[in-house]
This record gives structure tokens, sequence and C-alpha cells, in this order.
């Protein structure tokens, strides 16, 4: 007897008839009954044409109530779109330090790498547009130069990686660092060198700090993750879902509780900040299983912590989830190409996604489907991942 479920084919014999009944009835893939796996949503609430000049965008991001992007051909220009009411509208649309790491921090004032990796100093540079074009150095080390800066859900604090710079001796042992920014006050934090990490220099993909910058939860594309204490100064884990081959992307619960991870497998990866712990998986793909060449691109949180969405590529689909009870809500499909972002408004009533060419927006339900706790299951034996702590 052969029974299909969210797509999977499970093979049964005739003595396992009468509980392949209820498989019908819940996933064990997704949790989710077959009949309430949502349809596509094709037709957004708005869509709007962001198109970079010259070549497409060089840098994009998001946190707080803003979603920005630079591009441009002989000037680099920073665009910010800005949440109002349920809607965008850009706000900002200035011309930026040439560099690389742009990050929009608010208030007028933007984050820049000006030098790149040839002469690492200063290490980054944060410029008022609105004080007179005023810009405050910083330097970390004459050998590091900053690669990636990622904002926190809430657009308050960033996450910095920096990289050693090899001094032209092919014989350099490579290493990478991280540190915290304080969007609001501009201070900056150096926290460690992973040298001790060896693996995860050259493969680290993201640098998340949580919403209170507490903690930072540091990704890397075949490592996994691994999450640290700032008030502590302290290393609590690192680890890898058992099945995630890559990770490139993670996010905050609003609680500090759980981290949020994504990769080239497709699933989303429920992971404990306190101990690493994996909890079921989460999946983003129409099979429910691994499929090739399919992954998941960006992952968000809503502010009200209800929400998880997860862009997908290459098909540029956007996965909705209820938190609380795990169930899948929602499928949009975005289109034209791998989604690079997924961003909810502040009020949690809204979704932006953003590809090359558009952003589009998505209403959120309105009405809890349950009044189930937050709170999720043990983790199986086959989806605890191997920690390495």
């Amino acid at each position: 007897m052969k029974v299909r479920t969210c797509t999977q084919l499970i093979t049964f014999h005739r003595a396992q008839r009468a509980s392949a009944v209820l498989m019908v009835l819940v996933c064990p893939v997704c949790g989710i009954s077959c009949e309430e796996t949502p349809k596509i949503d094709s037709v957004p609430r708005a869509a709007i044409t962001w198109k970079g000049e010259g070549g497409g965008f060089a840098h994009w991001g998001c946190g707080g109530a803003y979603l920005y992007g630079t591009h441009g051909d002989q000037t680099d220009w920073l665009d910010v779109w800005t949440w109002n009411d349920g809607n965008l509208s850009k706000t900002t649309s200035v011309a930026t330090i040439p560099g690389i790491c742009v990050t929009w921090l608010g208030n007028g004032r933007y984050l820049v790498n000006p030098t790149g990796q040839t002469n690492p100093e200063p290490s980054f540079v944060v410029h008022d547009t609105a004080d007179n074009g005023r810009s405050v150095e910083f330097i970390v080390d004459p050998s590091w130069w900053l690669q990636t800066a990622t904002l926190s859900a809430n657009g308050r604090y960033v996450g910095l990686l920096f990289r050693e710079q090899r001094r032209g001796n092919p014989d350099f042992n490579e290493r990478v660092g991280v540190g915290l920014l304080d969007a609001e006050t501009a201070s900056f934090t150096w926290l460690l060198p992973l040298e001790q990490y060896a693996r995860f220099a050259g493969n680290v993909r993201q640098v998340m700090p949580s919403d209170d910058g507490a903690y930072l939860a540091v990704v890397a594309w075949d490592c996994g993750a691994m999450v640290y204490d700032v008030h502590e100064e302290y290393l609590l884990w690192e680890n890898r879902p058992r099945q995630e081959v890559c990770s490139a992307g993670v996010v905050f619960s609003p609680d500090n509780e759980l981290i949020y991870t994504v990769g080239s497998g497709g699933f989303v990866y429920p992971m404990a900040v306190s101990d690493g712990s994996v909890q079921p998986r989460w999946a983003a793909t129409l099979s429910g299983t691994e499929e090739y060449g399919h992954r998941i691109s960006t992952v968000a949180i809503s502010p009200d912590g209800r929400f998880i969405a997860a862009g997908t590529g290459p098909e540029g689909l956007v996965w909705l989830w209820e938190r609380a009870t795990h169930k899948r809500l929602k499928i949009f499909r975005h289109g034209g190409g791998t989604i690079l972002l997924t961003h909810f408004s502040p009020d949690s009533k809204a979704l932006a996604t953003f590809n090359g060419g558009s952003i589009k927006i998505w209403d959120m339900p309105a009405t809890p489907t349950t009044t189930a706790p937050t709170s999720q299951p043990a983790p199986t034996s086959q989806e605890r991942g191997t920690e390495r702590s």
C-alpha cells in the first residue's frame, strides 16, 4: 500500500494499513495534516520595482524598520526603504563612501569598510550624512579587515566579521574574528578571534546579534553554528544539525530561547541558545525532503515572535510558519530567482520579500490558529546534531 503525505511517498505493508491511515492525517515530515498544506499564493498586496544600477546590488540587508541595498556604476548609491503603517516607502537615497559592507544604522548613518582588504586601516567607518558628513573611524588592528556586517532583527546591533590579512605570506594561517557594534551609540566591542576554530576560517556566512546584544550566533557554510555569550565573554557551544550540509543564515527568537538556522538542505532548524540542542526541523520544500539544488537563502522572525519566514532559491518561494504550533501557514511565490531578504514590519502584520528586481509585500494572518505554547517538542535521535562543545 502506498500513501502520499506532503508529496513524500511512504510504502506500507498490508499489516500496516491501520497506521497508514493515521499517517495521512498527520505528516511525519512537517507535523501538519496533508489537507492543511497551503496553496501557493502568487498575488502580493503590493509590488515595488527596485532595480540596482550598474549591474545590480552589491550589498543588502534589513533590521528594525528598514530594508536597504547599495548599487551603482560610477557612484555607489544606498537606498533605504522604511516601514510605515504596513507599507514600504523609499526614505533615503544617498551617495556613499566607496567600500564594502555598507550597512544602514538609522538616523542618517551608515557603516562602511572604505578600504577593503588591500589596506585594512581603518577597519570600518560610521558615516553621518545628517551631521555635515562627519565620519568616525574604528581600527581593530592593522592586520584585520571587515568582511561582513549583519543587523539584528530589531536593527539595534550589528554583528561584524573580520578577516586577518595574509600579508603576502602563503603559509600564513588565516583567522577570522567577530565584533559587535551598538548602532544607537556607535560603541564597538571586539569579542574574539576564532583561532581555536580553524575550520570556521573562510566559511563564516553570517554573524547575527540577538535583539538585546547579549548573544552572537555565527553560522559557517560547512561547519554549522556557534553561540557566544557577549556579557560573559564565553563561547556557549558549537554544533551542526546532523542532516544539514551547509548553513547559510540564522535568526534569534525575541526571547533568546532559540536560534533558527537555515541552509542548503531546505530546512529550518530550531536550536536551543542554552546548549545547542537541535529541535525538530521544518521543511521548506514541496516534497518535505531534501531537494537537489534547492536551498533556504534567508530567514526572518516577526517582532512579536509569532511567525517564521524563509526565502528559498532558485525558484523564489517564501515559506511562512506559525512558531507556536510549527504549522506551515502559507507559501508565497515572489518569483524572479533566489530570495535575498525576508523582513517583517515592526507591527508583525506584513512581510516584505526581495530579490534583485522587486520588493513584494504580503499580509500576515490576523487570527492565531491556536493558543498552544511556544515551547518546542523534544528532538528525536535523528534530529539531534553532533555537539562539539
